[in-house]
């Protein structure tokens, strides 16, 4: 029950985030986007998110499986805010840094469906595409 709540809460959280940096894009302020990347970093990996971002993709995957099997939705969570991350850093005119983005969501994009049990990526995908119909900007491209 105690579990449940918490894994409630968290995806409430996230969610709230998400929205928030969704609608920071559209009305065009990607900074604000990149500041509440952080957060929702924070939530996805209950971590300093500094810290998070100073690692690369297969460190981070690692991080969250400590050795074994990550959760797969913790890592869709991570990338989603991630790709939101990128088109903002995209946005703001630093492409550099925008592509390096890129390129740590695919790979934990792909981690994540490698390892997710399909009803679990089923919901998780529907209940991040929910945010996305809610007024999200789209998938990264």
């Amino acid at each position: 029950m105690f579990q449940s709540d918490y894994i409630l809460r968290v995806i409430e959280q996230f969610g709230t985030v998400l929205r928030k940096m969704l609608a920071s894009l559209r009305e065009a302020r990607p900074e604000e986007a990149l500041e509440l990347s952080e957060q929702a970093i924070g939530i996805a990996l209950d971590m300093d998110p500094e810290l998070a971002l100073s690692l690369d993709a297969e460190s981070l995957i690692f991080l969250i499986g400590m050795g074994g099997n990550p959760d797969p939705v913790r890592l869709l969570m991570l990338a989603e805010a991630l790709a939101i991350r990128f088109e903002a850093l995209r946005d703001s005119g630093n492409l550099e840094a925008a592509e390096r983005e890129k390129d740590r969501v695919l790979v934990i994009a792909e981690r994540a469906m490698q390892g997710a049990p399909s009803e679990r990526l089923t919901e998780t995908l529907s209940f991040l595409g929910g945010l996305y119909a809610l007024g999200g900007t789209g998938a990264v491209s």
